[in-house]
């Protein structure tokens, strides 16, 4: 009897403790630290230090230029033209800039925009500024810690009157792929949640069968 009371037991927690984990893995996402900047740059600006900000996970961090449509002619064919149009978009002085990440009174991080070093010369068609289609010009990347502090230094080769219509923000957040990763997590967790449900059922079933002989049955 007793060992039938506790196999009961064990299928109660597992049963609870599937849908718990998810629930709590979800809530915790929900808090983490996507976009650390979002400001809009003016056309006349030149250099820029963002206010402090704080992340709240181990992660990568790009930094990149976002534009609105309308996009500049010279842009249009940025995600769709020849390698030879690309290059062209990323000649663009107003996308050439110069980072620094700063972290507790030290730089942490730095680059060039055109730097291997840096991050690969790409476009996406995505961004967090705003709900509107976005151009994304990476300018650089840098890996955080969780609970630190930082500021960003942008220093661009040109003004940016080329994309004054397409409302430029400079922004700092995780890339495209952070979505994926998590998708793979959840997955994860759902056959995880799975698993124990059935293992649960099972130890229910033992249980409720132990019952049934301790009792004559």
């Amino acid at each position: 009897m007793k060992r039938a009371t506790k196999l009961t037991w064990i299928g109660i927690v597992l049963l609870a403790a599937g849908p718990s984990i998810t629930l709590a893995w979800r809530r915790w996402d929900n808090t983490r630290t996507l976009v650390g900047v979002s400001t809009p740059l003016s056309p006349t600006v030149r250099s820029l230090r963002t206010a402090e900000f704080k992340v709240n996970m181990h992660h990568i961090y790009v930094i990149s230029v976002q534009m609105h449509k309308p996009f500049p002619q010279a842009m249009e064919n940025c995600l769709k033209g020849p390698e030879e149009e690309l290059y062209n978009c990323n000649k663009n002085p107003a996308l050439k800039a110069h980072w620094r990440v700063w972290s507790d009174g030290q730089v942490v991080a730095q680059g060039l925009s055109d730097s291997n070093d840096s991050v690969p010369e790409h476009w996406v068609e995505y961004g967090t500024a705003t709900s509107d289609p976005l151009l994304q010009r990476s300018i650089g990347y840098f890996a955080s810690e969780s609970g630190r502090r930082y500021l960003l230094d942008v220093s661009f080769a040109g003004d940016l009157d080329s994309l004054a219509g397409a409302r430029p923000y400079l922004v700092v957040d995780v890339p495209v792929t952070y979505g994926e990763e998590e998708d793979d997590k959840e997955f994860a967790l759902f056959c995880m949640t799975v698993l124990m449900g059935i293992a649960g059922v099972i130890m229910l079933a033992i249980g409720h069968r132990g019952r049934l002989r301790a009792n004559g049955i």
